[in-house]
């Protein structure tokens, strides 16, 4: 699953979520952006990613909601 958070004409980010087979009921949350000033001007870089269960991610959203309210 992945959304736009961000774009404008320099820079795109998007978060994303996908199931780690690696460790069961984990799941990998990350931050990509683009750049459009880079050298590779269409390479996506990871700027942030972390490991979460179900608890991280009830927490990373009862965040975001406390903060749009």
């Amino acid at each position: 699953m992945q959304t736009t958070i961000l774009a404008n004409e320099a820079f795109q980010y998007t978060a994303s979520l996908r199931q780690l087979t690696s460790q069961p009921g984990a799941i990998s949350f990350s931050i990509c952006s683009v750049f459009a000033g880079a050298r590779k001007p269409t390479e996506e870089r990871t700027v942030f990613q972390a490991p979460l269960d179900r608890d991280g991610l009830i927490a990373l959203r009862d965040l975001i909601d406390r903060e749009v309210r």
